[in-house]
């Protein structure tokens, strides 16, 4: 008799759950979602019989702040390691366990530990996210929902896992193949080899050439005609070769839409040496920069990779950078070539500030006499659009070419690029505003005295006749009109000059920190008029931060209601003129202008009028803010530097630091005395 297997394994998944441990039927009651879903499944299957569970009940997992499910079956499986101590017990492994779910959650901002599955040195699986959960681990968004993200615990740059270990992982992804949860045919990947972030060196290099050298690792250069690549995603013809499905195969080709007409080749695909440092970048970035590679141009991904490996070889090379320079490049064949990748700050730019505030775009080629393909434009189009949608690059980034930003090009035009080209600026204007005094002084004022000195020695000459005299007296008088003139306009242009100069030393922070920050005026969250205003000296000392320890937002429409509560209560309640706050960020990353920069707040009794209060809206007692958040205040403080509110020197500190209070919470607390830019003395009028 033929069973339909579609039909009976239900109901064996369903009669072999019934016969589960009571210790893992358990962990689903103690409230963690994740817990007893598909992973607790897997100690029944056949494929699975020869491995150890570890549920996340067992380690202590504490339940995910969301899930969001994977499509199955998937077609990738991604290698990691932990990079971190090695353990040899289940106590051990599970201590590790807490602390990666840990720093996942509060530091990073995740809403669980990142991956699938962990591997232990008990040679034990540890159940992360598990199978049928979108995981963190890939560093690429198509990545995450179409893989299973395994990692070794323990750090593989110089050594192998044990042998036991490794046949563990090739357990563990046969399980998963044959239980339906990733194709038959699925493909092997390291870290390293998808990830469109920027370089890593996960899951370390000699596991990385171990992994290398099994049955699932493909390589794309050689499995595919780089000619005839025209899918949506550099391993889609990998899929056409190794899936039957072509359904299957469109399935795994689904993206984010922001990113879905996209083709990203990854480092390992055109054959990057590893960076020999990076340095993070701080997201979102408010800058596109457009480059071109002033070289031939290319048609294909072979000889695109090509050309790539020689522009890395000239970069680290020839000048000394750590890895390649741009993010990004363009190849003719309209693919996306991943440089240092979104999170990585680049040398591409010829300006620190813009380094390590832009994402960099390159297009291979020349042109300077021609244009790109449209093509080629529209995937530059797309990949800024991607960037912006998806979080890397703020919704109004601007856009700049190479030499709108370059110091070493138009430097004149840009005098506010960084911190030490503002000094270069000032110094400058003084130097130019010296210069041409001394040239009045030499020329004009010289031509003036001359004149003057010289019209009653020409009035004294004899002349042959007195229409002589009269002509010599004229051209005098004409002389010394003209050079009082051209003195008046020399004045009047030295001080529109230093006028504009001014002027954009003030408008600085429209090229840089604050276009990374997404202000909500007032008007847009509703506030109610304030019933006075008390204006604020620049050059504040402090920056003070608070919580609002109650009522956390997570879209404007909720922040903005939360922020109108919380005026009316200042208002209503406390009596005061305003809401106490200058700003209050949401969970929606966006800053909410209360008193703002130019009105003194009422937020920390005795320093209201020499600081800035930042309240973040939510109770931080024990846990921190989201990354996003603490993005949004570290770029509002940075702002306000530029904007010269705040003095460069400033001192960052928690509310508790000037008053006897639970406020910021203590996990925000812990994060503030982090930066170690608070340094309270005691004054005559402060508490004692």
């Amino acid at each position: 008799m033929h069973y339909h297997t579609g039909r009976i394994r239900p109901l064996v998944l369903m009669l072999s759950a019934c016969m589960l441990h009571y210790s893992q039927v358990s962990s689903v009651l103690a409230g963690d979602p994740m817990s007893g879903k598909a992973d607790l499944k897997l100690q029944i299957e056949p494929a699975c019989s020869n491995l150890t569970f570890v549920t996340r009940a067992e380690w202590g997992a504490i339940p995910p702040k969301k899930r969001q499910d994977m499509v199955l079956p998937v077609g990738y499986s991604v290698v990691h390691h932990t990079a971190s101590n090695q353990c040899s017990t289940q106590e051990e492994c599970s201590t590790l366990m807490r602390s990666f779910q840990h720093f996942h959650m509060v530091t990073r901002g995740w809403d669980d530990i990142a991956y699938n599955f962990l591997i232990g040195g008990d040679e034990k699986v540890y159940i992360g996210r598990g199978w049928d959960t979108v995981g963190a681990h890939a560093g690429s968004t198509y990545y995450n929902s179409h893989s299973i993200g395994t990692s070794i615990i323990g750090n593989y740059n110089d050594i192998l896992p044990t042998p036991g270990v490794l046949q563990v992982l090739k357990d563990l992804n046969e399980c998963g193949a044959k239980s339906g949860y990733m194709t038959s045919r699925y493909v092997l990947r390291g870290h390293r080899d998808v990830r469109q972030l920027g370089p890593t060196d996960c899951p370390g290099e000699t596991l990385y050439k171990e992994i290398r050298t099994w049955p699932h690792y493909l390589e794309s250069d050689k499995t595919s005609d780089p000619e005839s690549d025209k899918t949506s995603h550099p391993d889609a013809h990998i899929l056409e070769l190794v899936l039957g499905d072509l359904s299957t195969c469109m399935l795994l080709l689904e993206m984010e839409p922001a990113c879905s007409n996209l083709t990203f080749v990854t480092r390992a695909q055109w054959g990057a040496v590893p960076p020999k440092k990076r340095q993070d970048m701080v997201l979102p970035v408010g800058y596109a920069v457009v480059h071109h590679t002033a070289s031939k141009q290319c048609s294909n991904l072979k000889d695109c990779s090509v050309l790539m490996r020689s522009f890395q070889h000239f970069h680290m090379v020839t000048r000394g950078w750590d890895d390649i320079g741009y993010n990004f490049l363009i190849g003719g064949d309209e693919k996306v070539y991943i440089g240092r990748g979104w999170d990585t700050v680049g040398t591409q730019a010829g300006s620190i500030y813009y380094n390590s505030h832009s994402i960099g775009t390159s297009i291979i080629g020349t042109y300077t006499k021609i244009l790109p393909s449209p093509g080629v434009l529209q995937v530059l189009k797309d990949l800024n659009e991607c960037g912006a949608k998806s979080g890397y690059m703020t919704s109004r980034y601007v856009l700049r070419g190479h030499r709108d930003v370059s110091n070493k090009v138009q430097y004149k035009k840009h005098v506010n690029i960084a911190n030490v080209s503002i000094t270069f600026s000032h110094t400058e204007l003084f130097l130019f505003v010296c210069l041409h005094f001394i040239y009045l002084c030499c020329f004009r004022c010289g031509l003036f005295f001359a004149t003057a000195v010289f019209k009653p020695v020409a009035l004294s000459t004899p002349y042959q006749s007195d229409i002589e005299c009269s002509s010599y007296a004229v051209l005098v008088r004409r002389l010394t009109i003209n050079a009082f003139n051209m003195l008046k306009m020399d004045v009047i242009r030295l001080i529109v000059f230093v006028c504009c100069m001014m002027l954009l030393q003030t408008g600085r922070a429209n090229s840089s920190y604050c276009f990374a920050v997404t202000f909500v005026e007032r008007s847009s969250w509703g506030a109610l008029s304030p019933r006075r205003t008390t204006s604020l000296a620049r050059n504040l000392d402090y920056y003070i931060i608070h919580h609002t320890d109650r009522g956390s937002c997570s879209s404007q429409s909720a922040c903005s209601e939360r922020v109108l509560g919380i005026q009316k209560y200042h208002m209503n309640t406390k009596g005061w003129d305003d809401i106490g706050y200058n700003f209050l960020i949401g969970g929606d990353n966006r800053v909410y202008i209360g008193r703002g920069w130019n009105n003194q707040g009422a937020h920390t009794y005795s320093f209201n009028s020499r600081s800035i209060g930042i309240a973040m809206i939510g109770n931080y007692m024990s846990g921190q803010p989201s990354f996003g958040m603490r993005n949004a205040l570290e770029n509002l403080m940075k702002c306000g530097v530029d904007l010269g509110k705040v003095n460069r020197n400033y001192q960052a500190c928690g509310h508790s630091d000037f008053s006897s209070t639970d406020c910021p919470g203590d996990a925000l607390s812990r994060l503030v005395k982090g930066w170690g830019r608070c340094h309270r003395y005691s004054a005559p009028w402060d508490f004692p």
